[in-house]
């Protein structure tokens, strides 16, 4: 029988290496997330200590609780609403500030459920306003977990919720928040409460458990590789504080206000002293052992293993299809399904008689090798290969990698998407500031801001040049030299690459508030104008490495034999002559 008429093999069982990488990064992504959890709350209004209550429906012991999460290190704080306070708004509160919460189903009066569906639809709209924040909530309760789903999902409708993936629980999720049912249990039920389905009886939980339940579902809801990073970040801090705390003692005061006495303008109190606490933060993520852990080649490749799957890398050959137009110039196969994926479109095994020459697959070794420390990707086909495994809707969002573009370059940007800019500060002009103006054609400019560094500060009512880069912005990824947010959508800006007087705009801004942009009520984004009253978007600012670069390769072109003062005023003159 022709070999491209065998049967397609299926694809390979996971093998030793991706079934231990599992492990261990499931294992990691545990453990940042159990570091992270420091509070955890529970709303229970038949919560008791000591003798239960005669008129508690559901009661939970807050001994038990509390001792188990204290166990793992977590603080548990208990509330049991009363009636005649406000239960939906001390709940969101609470809500709002613990790491983890858990709440009972019924909050209200005898078997009313609203407090609590009240509660979570205020938060739940109160996160996608900022962003999507990582939340996760248990709802603790004594009904069946898969009514209680389909209850709150009717009462959440139109909010961008959906059921959990099989096999995950009973629950409802977002981009970034979960909510996630379990059946209470008594401490002495062996086997879970009686009645329900096999599945519902692994999503049941005893008091004692919860904790295990948390910290499991958090790390689901964080699972990967940069999520556990930053949890390691924050949680260095916090380990931290009061260290940081005792650095940043009041025997400064005084210090600082003599700093601020002597300072121009006073409000640049503010940056310096923030600068100051954020880059001991900075020492102390720097330094924390687990971070560096987590990026070492060793659990690289781990990660690496993970999220490879050698059996469904597409052939190249066939383009994926299983099927070729013509015979296979090496192996002479006249059959038209492809004799190197054996009809399969996947890459599967090499063939037999071309040993797989014609396709471009990249195997998990190699993927492997160029985690290696000394390894480097120079050449264009591997630097495809490597697209093709880690640039897909599934794997970055949806986004093409462009969230971690723009994270990358820029620092801070209006339309951040779910980073955590709050609106509250205002942009200040300086260098590497990104500006979009609306241009005479109705098109956008673009403007980079590359003043000196020592420049880049409030000037006192007199009129001063800021030196700008004129760049475009363009639907194309090809000439794209930053990704921004702009209308909604990942746009990209084009700098020249050889940075001309042609290219170059000097604006005008007067005085010290013209330097502070000014948020439009209207839009909600911030302006800068200049002494003509033209008038400038804020899109973001450079990260000062990005910024540095772009100034220092205008800097070259500006000081060239042949531009001087005269050459340049020739030059402006021909413009204005041809204008």
């Amino acid at each position: 029988m022709p070999e491209a008429h065998l049967p397609v093999e299926e694809a390979p069982a996971p093998n030793a290496l991706r079934t231990a990488a599992l492990a261990a990064c499931r294992e990691r992504s545990r453990e940042a997330a159990l570091r992270f959890i420091r509070s955890v709350v529970v709303i229970d209004n038949d919560a008791y200590m000591g003798g239960v209550p005669q008129n508690a429906v559901n009661p939970l012991d807050v001994g038990e609780v509390t001792k188990a999460f204290a166990q793992q290190g977590i603080n548990c704080a208990v509330y049991r609403p009363e009636q005649g306070e406000d239960i939906v708004g001390t709940c969101l509160q609470l809500l709002k500030q613990a790491d983890a919460a858990i709440i009972d189903w019924h909050l209200g009066v005898g078997n009313d459920t609203g407090p609590c569906k009240e509660a979570i639809k205020a938060l739940v709209m109160a996160d996608v306003a900022h962003g999507a924040p990582v939340r996760l909530i248990i709802i603790y309760t004594a009904e069946e977990p898969a009514g209680v789903r389909d209850d709150l999902a009717r009462y959440l409708t139109d909010l961008g919720l959906s059921s959990l993936p099989e096999g995950a629980g009973f629950g409802l999720q977002n981009a970034r928040g979960r909510i996630l049912v379990l059946k209470k249990t008594g401490e002495n039920e062996v086997g879970g409460p009686a009645g329900l389905m096999p599945e519902e009886r692994h999503y049941s939980a005893k008091p004692s458990e919860l904790p295990r339940h948390v910290v499991d579902a958090f790390s689901d809801l964080v699972d990967g590789l940069v999520p556990s990073v930053a949890l390691h970040a924050i949680s260095a801090i916090r380990e931290r504080s009061h260290d940081l705390l005792g650095a940043f003692n009041k025997g400064l005061d005084s210090s600082f206000l003599l700093h601020t006495a002597l300072i121009p303008n006073k409000q640049d109190a503010h940056s310096f002293i923030v600068g100051l606490v954020s880059e001991e933060n900075g020492k102390l993520v720097s330094g924390d052992g687990k971070i560096k852990s987590l990026v070492s080649p060793d659990s690289l490749k781990q990660y690496i293993a993970k999220t490879i799957e050698s059996s469904t890398y597409r052939c190249a050959t066939c383009s994926g299809t299983g099927r070729v137009r013509t015979a296979c110039t090496l192996c002479r196969g006249n059959d038209r399904a492809c004799v190197v994926c054996r009809g399969s479109g996947r890459y599967h095994k090499v063939c037999e008689r071309c040993k797989g020459k014609k396709s471009w697959a990249i195997s998990e070794r190699s993927v492997l090798s160029v985690f290696e420390s000394s390894a480097e990707v120079k050449n264009l086909p591997e630097i495809e290969k490597l697209l093709e495994i880690f640039c897909t809707p599934a794997r970055d969002g949806g986004d093409g990698g462009y969230a971690f573009c723009r994270m990358s370059m820029l620092s801070a940007e209006s339309e951040t998407g779910t980073r955590p800019y709050t609106g509250k500060e205002v942009p200040v002009l300086h260098q590497g500031t990104m500006m979009v103006r609306t241009g005479e054609d109705g098109r956008p400019e673009v403007f980079v801001c590359i003043v000196p560094q020592c420049d880049a500060v409030r000037i006192r009512n007199e009129e001063r040049l800021f030196p700008c880069i004129k760049g475009e912005m363009t639907s194309g990824i090809n000439k794209a030299s930053y990704v921004v947010r702009y209308g909604g959508e990942d746009k990209f800006v084009s700098i020249p690459k050889q940075i001309s007087w042609k290219c170059m705009e000097a604006i005008a801004f007067n005085g010290e508030d013209s330097v502070l942009a000014v948020m439009n009520e209207a839009d909600k984004f911030f302006y800068f104008t200049d002494v003509q009253g033209k008038r400038y978007r804020w899109l973001a600012d450079l990260r000062q490495s990005h910024a540095l670069k772009l100034a220092s390769e205008a800097v070259p072109s500006l000081g060239r034999v042949g531009i001087d003062e005269f050459e340049w005023h020739r030059r402006i003159k021909e413009k204005i002559g041809q204008e």
